[in-house]
């Protein structure tokens, strides 16, 4: 059984942090979230083309609102 982890921030340092998660963290899944869905997207798509698995799920929030996260 691995882990589930959340990424907040799709830029350069979070689509990094969501690569590493899913190759060496014996993840499960990871949750790839910013403000930008289509941000989002773009990044986990590549993630997930680099490592040929569908691991890295995108999503939107904004981290502003606590009720969201």
């Amino acid at each position: 059984m691995g882990y589930t982890y959340v990424v907040l921030g799709a830029g350069i340092q979070g689509t990094t942090i969501a690569y590493d998660m899913a190759k060496f963290g014996e993840a499960d899944q990871v949750l790839l979230l910013d403000m930008s869905l289509e941000q989002a997207q773009k990044s986990a798509d590549h993630i997930n083309a680099l490592l040929e698995n569908k691991i890295v799920q995108p999503g939107s929030v904004d981290v502003r609102n606590r009720e969201a996260l």
